[in-house]
C-alpha cells in the first residue's frame, strides 16, 4: 500500500489581517488552503494577502514527514487575530463531527468545519482515514444569524500515486511595456494586485471605473519560478492544471508554449511531463479582453452578433458576446466595467505514473421501480497504463455498502456505479428551508488499484426528488409550472443573485455566508444563479446546500447573441460538462436554464434583426442552447429538468420551434416583468403569471454606504457622481416619478439632509412597489382569473450589489440591508395576510405556507393618522387556513367599513390587519393598506421620537417612544453591523421596542441612531391641498350650471321673437362690422399679455392643470370662496417660497428680478446627457441653460416637471396683479364675440332654418368650455363665486341679445343666404381654429430635424390642430353613412306626417344633427387629451429614448409645421410603425407629407426593418392617398388561404387516423362559410331545424389542373362567364343604392309624394318603382357589356387569344370540367406588357385557390416571355378579385370613370392594377 505523504509550512500562529477594499472590513482570506501532495513534500508560498514576497521564487519546501499524522492541534494559546478582538475558540469548545451541525464561539462569532474544498481552509493534513478527526476554526458568520451553520470538512486520504505541487502563491507580474512591474498573489486579478501595491487607489473610488480602463486595455504577464521535487521529477506523466484563468492567455513554461485558454469558466489540462527541469519558469501572457473580443467582432464577417455595445448609459466595452467570461464584467445596468484579467482559480502541477481521478460525482436519486433510494457515484480519471481495482462506496448512517470491480483503459475514461440504499433505513429527507431539514449525510469512497495505490474521500450528500410540472390547469389555457420537491408542490420566494464583486478573489466566505444567511433569514427558499455572471465558487453551493436555499442555475449567457463558430462551440461544450459534473451533487441546485432573456430577445427583436435575416438568429440560438447545452446536460444529469432559457414558455416554446411568438404570456413558464411608469400601488398592472422569476424597482444605498466611495460634492441627486453610478436609462428620474404620485419630494433646505432624504424616499418606493408585486404574486397562487394565475414562484430582482450604486438589491454592497430586505422578511413569512380593495370591497386573505393546515382568525383595526387608539377593531370568524394555499378572511364593503369605524374616513385612517390562531401558536406579520395615498394623509403629523438603548445580552434593544403615529421609521445605524428585528416600519403605538444584534457597546450605538430618519407625507403635486372640497361639485358646478341656463333661454328665444322685415344693407353692414371689432378686440386682449405666453391663456394653463390631475387620478382641491385662486391652490408651496426647486432636485428657479422664466439650470443626467447620448442637440435645454446670451426658456421635460414649473411661475408672483385687467377684457372680448354670433344665427333663422339652427346649436354647444374657462379666470381675479356667476351670464346674454337682433333684421331671400353662408363660414374658421390671416401659400424651404424639448408645445399645437380638422370631415362621413341618413329620413317623416307640419320636423332633425356633431367634437376631444396623455405626454421619453424610435419635425422659417414619428410595431412584428404625421394647414400641398413619410422609410431601411406599418382613419381621405401613392397597402388576412389550410389540416389528421370523411355542421346564415367548404369539396347533405337551422356536409376533394384553352371548351367558357357577369348584378345595384346623392333622390321624392299625397302608401310605391327601374337599368349594361364581349373576343377564342404572339387563353378542369378561365394579350397602353383578362372562376369552386393559380399561370408565361410587368383592369364593385390582386401583388396603378358604366351617376370606376415582375417576390 502506498502511504501518502504530506507536507506543509509550520506556522505556530494562525493569522487573520483585515483588509479595505473600499467597503466594510472582512475576514481575508489567510486561512487558506494548503493542498495536499501525493508522493512528496509540498511548497508553500506566502500568502498574497498575508504580505507580498519581493522574490519570485517560493520559499524553501519544509522538511519531508514520513507519517500521516495531525501533527498539530489547536490549543488554548492560538488565536485568530478578527475584527473587534474576536478570539478563536478553545480546543474544549470544539466538538467532533455528526453530533451537532455547529456549536457557538466567542463573541458572538460561529465555529466552523472547514475542508480542503472549501475558500478558508486549516493548515492541517490526515495521513490515514483511521485517525481522522475534525477541526473548528472561527469563521466569520454574520453575528446576526438566527441559525448558525457549520462547514463539515471533507477528508481525501491517499492520491492513486499522484504527487501534487501546488503553485498557488506571489508571482511576478508585469505590463506589456514593462513600465510597471510588482508581485501578485495566484489566485487574484492585476487590479487587486495594482491596488495592495498602491498603483490605484480603490476601484470603487467615485469614477475609478473610467479612470482605470487601461488595466483593463494593457495585456498583462504572470511568471513564476519553482523547483522541481523529486516525487514529482520520478514520474511519468506531468500535468500542469489550471482551475480558471481570465480570459484570453498564452502559456509558456520554460520558454515552450503549452497551451491556450479563452474561457474563463473551464478547466484546463496540459501536459508538461517532457519540459520540466529542476528549476522551472512559468509564465502566462494574458491579452486584454476588450481587445480580444473586438478582434473577434472584426473576424466574423459572414453576418453580425448583436448586440455590438451596451447602452452608452451603462459605460461599458463591446462585444461581450464574443468571449466566454463574465458578461457584466464589461458593464451593466447595475455594475461598473472591469473587464478583469488574471489567474483568479487555484493553479497546480500533477504527476503520476498510473492514474489520477480527475472527479467524483454522486448523484442521489430515488428508483420508482424498486421504490428505494440510490446513489450513483461517476468516477472521471486520467488513465495511463491500463489499470484495475476495487472501489468500495458506503454510506454508515444508513446501514449500506457496496463493492465494485474497476476497469479502466488508457486516455480519459470514466467508470459509474450505483450504491442502493438499505431498504431497513430510515432516509430523511433534504427540504427547502420552511419545509423541513436539510440532513446531510456522509458517503465514503475507496478505491484500490492493483499495485498497491490507493484512494480515500468522504462527501456529503442528500436525498431529495424534483419535478417541474407542467400540465393542464382547469379553467385555464395553457399549462402550470411549479416545482414539487420530494412530491410537494413548493412556491418557491427569493431572489436573483449577481456576482458579489466585480473582482473573484476579493470575494470572501465572511461575504458569501453573510448574503446568504440575510436571505434565509428573509424566509427564502430559493435564489437564481443569473446568467450574466459567474458559476459560483463551491462554498456558495455548500451553504445553500446547509440553508436550505434552492439555487436556479444559469449557464452564463445572458441578454444577447452569440456567435456559433466550432471554436466557440468546442468551448461552451467543454465549459457545461464541466459545471454540470462540479455542481450536480449538490442538493440546492434544483434546475439548469440556459440562458437570461434570449429568447425573449429574438422574439422581440430587442437587436431591430430584419425580418428576412431572423431565421439565421433562431438556427444560431438551437444550435447553441438545444443541440449542444441541453444535450450536453440532460446527458450529464437526469436528476433535474432543464429550460432553454428564462423568461420562456418553456414546452410551448419547444412547440413553437424554442423561441415562442411570446416568451412572456402568462399562460406558460416564466415571466421576468419590469414597468417604472404605472403607479406600483395598483395591483392589477402586474401580469397575473404562473411564475414571476424576475421583477423589482430600484432604490439608492444608504448614504453611509455611499460615503465611502464619494466626496461631499458628489452628495446631490443632480451631481455627476449621481448621473455617473446610474446605468439604468432614466433610472433616477424614475425613482423620483414613482415616489412623487404617494409621497412629497425631500425639500430640505440643508444639501447633505435633502440628499439622505432622498435616498430613503427612493428605498420606502422599492419597499413598497416590490411588497405590493410580491403580496400580488403570492396570492395568486390559488387563483385563476381570466384564465391566468396559479403563480407559484415570487424572485425578484435582485438581492445583492456589485458596487456602491443605485440598483434593483436589497442588500447593499457591503451586507446592509436595505428598507426592501426588512420588509422582505414580512412579506416572505411563511404565514402572511394581504390586504386589497377590489370593486370597492376590502377583502383580506390568509397566504399559508405551511405543511399544515391551521384554523385562525383575522383582525382588523383602523386607526386615525393624529392616534395611536384604534378607532374600531373587527374580526373574522375561525377560518380553516389550508397549508400551501390562499384562503379569504374577511370582506367588507370600503364605505362600510369606514361608516362602521366613527370619524373615519379614506384620508383620515388606515387599516391594519393581522391573522392568529388560538394561544397565538401561530401569527402573522402585521401589515396594513392605505386607502389613500399618504400624500393625502389628514392629521398625520411630524412625530417626536426619542429612544434608548439597553443590552440585552449578546444583543440590544432599541426602545423607540413616538408622539404620534408615523410612517416608515428608518432606523440607521450608518456603518455599525448587524440588523434590526424589524425597520421601516408603521409606529401605531406609542412605544416601539426594537433589538438590535452587533458587535458594539451601548455608547456607539446611541452614538449612531440619532439618523433614524422619518418623513411627513405632504402632497406631492404642488395644486393639493388639504382642505379636501372638491371644485367639481362647487365652483365648477355654479359656471356650468349659468351657462346652461343662458343658453336654453337663448334657444327659446329663436321661436319666440316675431319674424319682421328690414332692409338688406343693415344686416351685412352689422355682421361684418360685428366680426372686425370682435377680432381686433380679441387680438388686442392677446397683445396685453407677455410674449412669452402668447400662446397659452391662462385659462388654458388651467385646464391643462385639470387634466393633468385627472389622469394622475388627483382632485384639484379649491376652498368655496376663493379670495385669490392661486395663493390657495399652492398653499403647500407658499410655505418655502424661496426653495421651490426643492420639489423636484432637477430644477432650480432664479432670481425674481432676473428673468420672468424658470431656468432648468441643473437638469440631472438622466433627463438630458443620457437621453441624447452625451451629445449637446443645437438649442437643448442644457446649451441654453448654459449660455448667458441665450434666452432662458425650458419647455418641461414631462407632465410632472410641467406641473411644478407652472406652480413656482405662480408662487413668485409674477404677473399676478395683471390677472384682474386680463379678466376684465376676456369677459368683454367674449361678450362681443356671443353678441356677433347670436346676431349672425337670428339674421339667418327667418328662411334658411336647417342651416341657421344647425349654425346656432353649434356655436352654443361651442361656447360650453369657453364660458367654463371665463368663469375660472373670473373666479382667479379675485371676484367671489356670485359675482363671478353674474358676469359670466351677463358674457352670455350677449348671445342671447345678438339671436334677437338678427331675428329682427331678418327679412327677404337673398340676405338670409348670404347671412347663412357667412355664418357657417364663421364657425367652420372658428371650429377649426384657423385664421384667415394665417394662410400663407408661399412655397418656403422646409427643413426636417429631430425632435427638441423646445419643440414640445408647436408640436403639441400642430397635433390638436389636426385633429380638430377632422370634425367636419368625420361628421360629413357619419351623414353619409345609409343608416344615418335613414334614421334621419324616419324621424322627419314620420314627425311630418303625424304633425302634418314641415317646422316641427326640421327643428327635430337639426337637434339630431347638433347633437351627433356634438357626439363627434366630443369623441375628438377625448382622443386628443388621451393623446396628450400618453406618448404626447413626454414625447422624448416615448420616442428618442427608445430603440428604433424617432421623433422629426418639419420646420419652415423658424416654425415646426409638420410632425412625424415611428417606432417598432406592436401588432406587427419585425416592422416599424409610422405615427402622428400632421401637417399645418396653411403648408399643405408642398410635398411636406410626403418628405416626412421618405424619412420614416429611410430610417426604417437603415436600422434593417423590412417594412413600414400605420394605422389612418376612414375619413382621412387625402391621407389613403397619400399613403397609397407613396406604395403604401393595405393587409389583409382573409383571402390568403389561411381557412384553407385550416381545413386542410384536419383533412390530413383524419386520412392519418384512417377516417373515411369529414363531417362539419354550420349554420345557414354563414354564407361565406358554406362557400368555403362547397368550394373545397363539400357536399350539402341535408338541412335540418335546431336551435339554429345548420348545413350538414361531407368532403370529397378534387383534383384540379390548369391546361391551354381547346375548342371542345368554347361553350363552358362563354357559360362561365356571363354567369360570373351575371353574380355582379346585385353587388352593382346595392353599391349605386349606398351612394349619398341616390339617397337623397329617393329620400326627396319619398317626401315630395308624402307631402303632395299626403299617403304613405303612395310614397312607398313610388320610391319602389323607382327601385325596380334602377335595378332594371344595371340589369341592361350588364347584359349588354355580355353581348359586347360574346361578339368580340369571345366569338373566336383561338383566333383572339391562342394565334396572336404573347397571348394565351387557359381554363382550370376538375373531374373532367372547366371550372376557371383566364387568358392574357399584349397591354395596349403598357407597351412591353401583358393584359391579364377574363379571369373567373365557377362559384362552386371558389376559395379553393383556382383563382389564384390561373393568375400564378399569367404571371409565369409573362415571365417566360420576358414581360417586365402584368397588368389588368377591374371595376370598383369587384371588391374579392381587388383583394385576391393586391395579396398576389398587384399594386392599384390609378382608378378611372367609363362612359359605358354611367360613372358620374353610379360611382362605379374602373382599376388599373400592375404586377411588377422585376420585383423580388412577385
Amino acid at each position: 500500500m502506498l502511504t501518502r505523504e504530506v507536507d506543509w509550512a509550520t506556522r505556530h500562529q494562525i493569522k487573520a489581517t483585515a483588509f479595505s477594499f473600499g467597503h466594510s472590513q472582512s475576514l481575508a482570506a489567510s486561512l487558506r488552503s494548503q493542498h495536499f501532495v501525493n508522493g512528496g513534500p509540498t511548497e508553500e508560498f506566502p500568502d498574497p494577502l498575508d504580505a507580498l514576497d519581493e522574490r519570485n521564487t517560493p520559499r524553501s519546501p519544509p522538511k519531508k514527514k514520513q507519517k500521516c499524522e495531525l501533527t498539530e492541534t489547536i490549543n488554548a494559546s492560538t488565536e485568530v487575530i478578527l475584527p473587534d478582538n474576536t478570539t478563536l475558540a478553545r480546543e474544549a469548545d470544539l466538538i467532533p463531527y455528526g453530533s451537532v451541525d455547529i456549536v457557538a464561539g466567542v463573541g458572538g462569532m460561529a465555529v466552523g468545519y472547514l475542508h480542503p474544498g472549501d475558500a478558508l481552509m486549516a493548515d492541517k493534513s490526515f495521513q490515514n482515514e483511521k485517525d481522522v478527526k475534525e477541526i473548528g476554526l472561527c469563521l466569520s458568520i454574520p453575528p446576526f444569524a438566527k441559525g448558525k451553520i457549520g462547514i463539515p470538512i471533507e477528508v481525501t486520504c491517499g492520491g492513486l500515486g499522484v504527487a501534487e505541487l501546488s503553485l498557488n502563491g506571489v508571482w511576478a507580474l508585469r505590463n506589456s511595456n514593462g513600465s510597471l512591474s510588482l508581485s501578485a498573489g495566484v489566485p487574484g486579478c492585476v487590479h487587486t494586485a495594482l491596488q495592495l501595491h498602491g498603483v490605484i487607489e480603490d476601484p470603487y473610488y467615485r469614477f475609478n471605473d473610467l479612470a482605470y480602463r487601461w488595466i483593463s486595455l494593457d495585456n498583462w504577464t504572470y511568471t513564476v519560478s519553482f523547483p522541481l521535487s523529486d516525487s514529482v521529477r520520478g514520474n511519468n506523466r506531468a500535468v500542469l492544471v489550471f482551475e480558471g484563468v481570465d480570459t484570453v492567455s498564452t502559456i509558456s513554461l520554460n520558454g515552450v508554449i503549452i497551451g491556450k485558454t479563452d474561457n474563463m469558466f473551464r478547466r484546463y489540462d496540459f501536459e508538461v511531463a517532457g519540459l520540466l527541469k529542476d528549476v522551472n519558469i512559468l509564465e502566462v501572457w494574458l491579452m486584454s479582453a476588450v481587445t480580444y473580443a473586438s478582434l473577434k467582432r472584426q473576424a466574423h464577417t459572414a453576418y453580425s452578433v448583436p448586440p455590438e455595445c451596451p447602452p452608452v448609459v451603462q459605460k461599458g466595452e463591446c462585444h461581450i458576446n464574443f468571449i466566454r467570461k463574465a458578461q457584466c464584467s464589461f458593464s451593466w445596468d447595475w455594475g461598473p466595467s472591469f473587464p478583469t484579467l488574471g489567474i483568479w482559480k487555484d493553479v497546480r502541477l500533477e504527476s503520476f505514473d498510473t492514474l489520477r481521478l480527475l472527479s467524483f460525482v454522486p448523484s442521489p436519486k430515488y428508483d420508482t421501480v424498486l421504490s428505494g433510494w440510490t446513489v450513483e457515484v461517476e468516477l472521471f480519471f486520467d488513465v495511463a497504463v491500463a489499470s484495475k481495482g476495487i472501489v468500495l462506496l458506503s454510506v454508515p448512517q444508513l446501514q449500506s455498502a457496496a463493492k465494485f470491480q474497476l476497469s479502466l483503459m488508457p486516455g480519459q475514461s470514466n467508470a459509474s456505479f450505483v450504491l442502493h440504499i438499505s431498504q431497513n433505513a430510515t432516509v430523511d429527507l433534504w427540504w427547502p428551508f420552511g419545509h423541513g431539514q436539510q440532513p446531510l449525510i456522509k458517503l465514503l469512497i475507496d478505491i484500490s488499484i492493483e499495485g498497491g495505490d490507493t484512494f480515500h474521500a468522504e462527501r456529503l450528500i442528500a436525498f431529495r426528488t424534483v419535478e417541474l410540472v407542467q400540465e393542464p390547469i382547469l379553467e385555464s389555457p395553457g399549462l402550470s409550472f411549479y416545482f414539487r420537491i420530494n412530491g410537494q408542490p413548493i412556491f418557491l420566494k427569493g431572489s436573483n443573485w449577481i456576482p458579489a464583486h466585480a473582482f473573484q478573489d476579493q470575494v470572501t466566505a465572511d461575504r458569501l455566508t453573510q448574503l446568504l444567511v440575510s436571505a434565509q433569514m428573509a424566509h427564502m427558499n430559493v435564489l437564481r444563479v443569473w446568467g450574466g455572471g459567474i458559476y459560483e465558487q463551491d462554498l456558495f453551493y455548500s451553504l445553500c446546500d446547509q440553508l436550505g436555499i434552492m439555487v436556479w442555475q444559469d449557464f452564463m449567457f445572458a441578454c444577447a447573441l452569440y456567435p456559433i463558430e466550432q471554436d466557440f462551440i468546442q468551448s461552451v461544450r467543454e465549459e457545461v460538462t464541466q459545471q454540470v459534473r462540479r455542481l450536480k451533487s449538490h442538493p440546492s441546485v434544483v434546475i439548469w436554464s440556459g440562458n437570461n432573456e434570449n429568447e425573449a430577445a429574438i422574439a422581440d427583436n430587442w437587436f431591430s434583426v430584419p425580418h428576412e435575416q431572423r431565421q439565421r438568429y433562431v438556427n444560431d440560438y438551437v444550435h447553441l442552447y438545444v443541440e449542444n447545452i441541453r444535450q450536453i446536460v440532460q446527458q450529464e444529469d437526469s436528476t433535474r429538468p432543464f429550460l432553454v432559457s428564462s423568461p420562456t414558455n418553456a414546452v410551448e416554446s419547444e412547440k413553437e420551434g424554442w423561441v415562442a411568438h411570446n416568451p412572456y404570456d402568462p399562460h406558460y413558464g416564466d415571466v421576468h416583468f419590469y414597468s417604472y411608469v404605472p403607479d406600483c400601488w395598483d395591483w392589477r398592472k402586474f401580469p397575473r403569471t404562473r411564475f414571476a422569476s424576475e421583477y423589482g424597482f430600484q432604490s439608492w444605498p444608504s448614504f453611509s454606504t455611499l460615503r465611502k466611495v464619494t466626496v461631499p460634492a458628489d452628495w446631490d441627486f443632480g451631481s455627476n457622481f449621481s448621473s455617473h453610478r446610474q446605468h439604468h436609462n432614466r433610472g433616477n428620474i424614475q425613482m423620483l416619478l414613482q415616489a412623487i404620485l404617494h409621497y412629497i419630494l425631500p425639500n430640505n433646505t440643508d444639501p447633505v439632509q435633502r440628499y439622505r432624504d432622498s435616498i430613503y424616499i427612493t428605498q420606502v418606493m422599492q419597499a413598497q412597489c416590490v411588497k405590493t408585486q410580491t403580496e400580488f404574486y403570492r396570492r395568486s397562487r390559488s387563483d385563476i382569473v381570466e384564465g391566468k394565475g396559479h403563480t407559484m414562484g415570487a424572485l425578484y430582482w435582485q438581492l445583492n450589489d456589485i458596487w456602491q450604486a443605485p440598483s434593483w438589491s436589497s442588500i447593499e454592497f457591503g451586507g446592509k440591508w436595505k428598507m426592501l430586505h426588512y420588509w422582505a422578511v414580512r412579506f416572505f413569512s411563511p404565514l402572511i395576510t394581504v390586504g386589497v380593495e377590489d370593486n370597492g370591497d376590502f377583502l383580506l386573505y390568509a397566504v399559508s405556507d405551511l405543511n399544515v393546515d391551521y384554523i385562525l382568525k383575522a383582525t382588523v383595526k383602523l386607526y386615525r393618522w393624529n392616534s395611536f387608539t384604534p378607532q374600531c377593531s373587527l374580526e373574522s370568524d375561525w377560518t380553516k387556513v389550508k397549508g400551501g394555499g390562499v384562503t379569504q378572511m374577511f370582506q367588507c364593503p370600503v364605505s362600510k367599513l369606514l361608516t362602521d369605524c366613527r370619524k373615519c374616513t379614506r384620508h383620515t385612517c388606515v387599516v391594519i390587519f393581522d391573522v392568529s390562531g388560538q394561544g397565538d401558536v401561530v401569527r402573522s406579520p402585521t401589515n396594513y393598506l392605505f386607502l389613500s395615498s399618504p400624500q393625502d394623509a389628514e392629521g398625520l403629523q411630524k412625530p417626536k421620537i426619542t429612544f434608548t438603548v439597553e443590552e440585552a445580552g449578546a444583543r440590544f434593544k432599541v426602545n423607540l417612544r413616538c408622539s404620534s403615529p408615523a410612517l416608515f421609521v428608518w432606523l440607521d445605524v450608518e456603518d455599525i453591523p448587524g440588523v434590526f428585528d424589524d425597520n421601516g416600519f408603521l409606529m401605531m403605538s406609542e412605544i416601539y421596542g426594537l433589538n438590535n444584534v452587533s458587535e458594539v457597546s451601548v455608547d456607539q450605538l446611541e452614538l449612531m441612531c440619532p439618523a433614524v430618519l422619518t418623513q411627513i407625507l405632504l402632497p406631492s403635486c404642488p395644486y393639493m391641498s388639504s382642505t379636501g372640497q372638491s371644485v367639481s361639485l362647487e365652483v365648477w358646478g355654479y359656471g356650468f350650471l349659468a351657462v346652461t341656463i343662458i343658453n336654453l333661454a337663448s334657444l327659446l328665444g329663436l321661436f319666440l321673437v316675431p319674424f319682421t322685415k328690414k332692409s338688406y344693407f343693415p344686416k351685412v353692414l352689422t355682421y361684418f362690422i360685428g366680426v372686425a371689432i370682435g377680432t381686433l378686440f380679441s387680438n388686442a386682449v392677446l397683445q396685453l399679455i407677455p410674449e412669452d405666453d402668447n400662446d397659452l391663456y391662462y385659462r388654458e394653463e388651467v385646464n391643462h392643470l385639470v387634466d393633468w390631475c385627472e389622469n394622475n387620478n388627483l382632485v384639484l382641491n379649491v376652498e368655496k370662496t376663493t379670495a385669490g385662486f392661486w395663493k390657495e391652490v399652492l398653499k403647500p408651496l407658499k410655505q418655502n417660497s424661496q426653495d421651490c426647486h426643492s420639489h423636484f432636485p432637477s430644477m432650480q428657479t432664479t432670481d425674481v428680478t432676473a428673468s420672468n422664466d424658470i431656468v432648468i439650470s441643473n437638469i440631472s443626467n438622466d433627463v438630458i446627457t443620457n437621453n441624447i447620448n452625451h451629445d449637446v442637440l443645437p438649442n437643448s435645454p442644457r446649451e441654453k441653460a448654459n449660455s448667458p446670451t441665450t434666452s432662458p426658456v425650458v419647455s418641461p421635460v414631462n407632465e410632472q416637471e410641467a406641473c411644478v414649473l407652472l406652480a413656482c411661475r405662480w408662487l413668485r408672483g409674477e404677473r399676478i396683479s395683471n390677472i384682474k385687467t386680463m379678466a376684465w377684457m376676456i369677459t368683454l372680448s367674449d361678450a362681443l364675440h356671443n353678441f356677433i354670433d347670436g346676431l349672425a344665427i337670428g339674421a339667418s333663422f327667418t328662411l334658411s332654418l336647417l342651416i341657421g339652427f344647425s349654425t346656432s346649436i353649434a356655436i352654443v354647444c361651442e361656447e360650453f368650455p369657453h364660458e367654463i374657462g371665463d368663469f375660472v379666470i373670473l373666479l382667479s381675479s379675485g371676484m367671489s363665486v356670485p359675482q363671478a356667476v353674474f358676469f359670466n351670464l351677463l358674457s352670455a346674454m350677449c348671445c342671447y341679445l345678438g339671436l334677437v337682433l338678427g331675428i329682427l333684421l331678418g327679412s327677404s331671400f337673398a340676405p338670409n343666404v348670404i347671412f347663412a353662408i357667412a355664418g357657417g363660414m364663421f364657425l367652420y374658421i372658428s371650429l377649426t381654429d384657423m385664421h384667415l390671416l394665417d394662410i400663407d401659400t408661399a412655397m418656403a424651404e422646409v427643413q426636417i430635424r429631430r425632435y427638441e424639448d423646445e419643440d414640445e408645445e408647436d408640436v403639441r399645437d400642430l397635433f390638436m390642430l389636426g385633429m380638430s380638422e377632422h370634425v367636419p370631415s368625420s361628421y360629413l362621413h357619419v351623414l353619409k353613412q345609409p343608416h344615418v341618413q335613414m334614421l334621419l329620413a324616419c324621424v322627419f317623416c314620420a314627425l311630418l306626417a303625424s304633425s302634418k307640419s314641415f317646422l316641427l320636423p326640421i327643428l327635430a332633425v337639426t337637434l339630431l344633427l347638433a347633437a351627433g356633431r356634438q357626439g363627434v367634437n366630443y369623441l375628438f376631444s377625448r382622443y386628443i387629451q388621451t393623446s396628450l396623455s400618453l406618448d404626447f405626454k413626454n414625447i422624448r421619453q416615448s420616442y428618442l429614448e427608445r430603440p428604433n424610435s424617432c421623433f422629426w419635425v418639419a420646420e419652415s422659417q423658424g416654425r415646426v409645421v409638420g410632425t412625424v414619428a415611428c417606432l417598432p410595431a406592436e401588432q406587427s412584428k419585425g416592422c416599424l410603425e409610422l405615427k402622428r404625421m400632421s401637417v399645418k394647414h396653411s403648408h399643405r400641398g408642398q410635398g411636406i407629407a410626403k418628405a416626412l413619410c421618405r424619412t420614416v422609410s429611410d430610417f426604417a431601411r437603415e436600422q434593417g426593418y423590412p417594412a413600414v406599418v400605420l394605422y389612418t382613419s376612414i375619413v382621412q381621405i387625402a391621407a389613403q392617398k397619400l399613403y397609397e401613392h407613396l406604395g403604401y397597402k393595405k393587409p389583409s388576412h382573409r383571402g390568403q388561404g389561411i381557412a384553407k389550410a385550416l381545413c386542410c389540416i384536419v383533412v390530413d389528421f383524419t386520412q392519418d387516423q384512417g377516417c373515411p370523411a369529414v363531417v362539419l355542421y354550420t349554420s345557414s346564415v354563414q354564407i361565406d362559410a358554406q362557400k368555403l367548404y362547397e368550394c373545397m369539396g363539400y357536399k350539402k347533405v341535408r338541412a335540418f331545424a335546431s336551435t339554429v337551422l345548420f348545413s350538414r356536409i361531407i368532403m370529397a376533394m378534387a383534383e384540379v389542373k390548369i391546361r391551354r384553352y381547346v375548342d371542345e371548351d368554347k361553350v363552358v367558357v362563354k357559360d362561365i362567364f356571363s354567369l360570373g357577369m351575371r353574380e355582379q348584378i346585385p353587388y352593382f345595384f346595392l353599391h349605386v343604392l349606398k351612394q349619398p346623392h341616390i339617397q337623397m333622390l329617393l329620400v326627396s321624392m319619398f317626401c315630395v309624394l308624402l307631402a303632395i299625397s299626403r299617403s304613405l302608401l303612395l310614397a312607398t310605391l313610388g320610391v319602389t318603382l323607382l327601385l325596380a327601374a334602377g335595378r332594371q337599368g344595371i340589369c341592361y349594361m350588364i347584359y349588354s357589356y355580355i353581348q359586347n364581349s360574346m361578339r368580340g373576343d369571345f366569338s373566336n377564342i383561338h383566333q383572339s387569344y391562342l394565334e396572336k404572339p404573347n397571348s394565351c387563353f387557359w381554363v382550370a378542369e376538375s373531374q373532367g370540367q372547366v371550372v376557371g378561365t383566364v387568358a392574357c394579350c399584349p397591354a395596349k397602353q403598357n407597351e412591353g406588357c401583358v393584359e391579364l383578362r377574363r379571369v373567373s372562376v365557377k362559384h362552386s369552386h371558389r376559395g379553393q385557390g383556382i383563382g389564384k393559380a390561373l393568375c400564378r399561370t399569367v404571371a409565369d408565361f409573362a415571365r417566360e416571355q420576358g414581360c417586365p410587368a402584368v397588368v389588368l383592369y377591374t371595376s370598383s364593385i369587384q371588391i374579392n378579385a381587388q383583394k385576391l390582386y393586391e395579396h398576389m401583388g398587384y399594386e392599384k396603378v390609378r382608378e378611372f370613370a367609363r362612359p359605358e358604366l354611367c360613372s358620374s351617376i353610379t360611382k362605379v370606376m374602373v382599376i388599373k392594377y400592375m404586377l411588377d415582375l422585376q420585383q423580388p417576390g412577385n
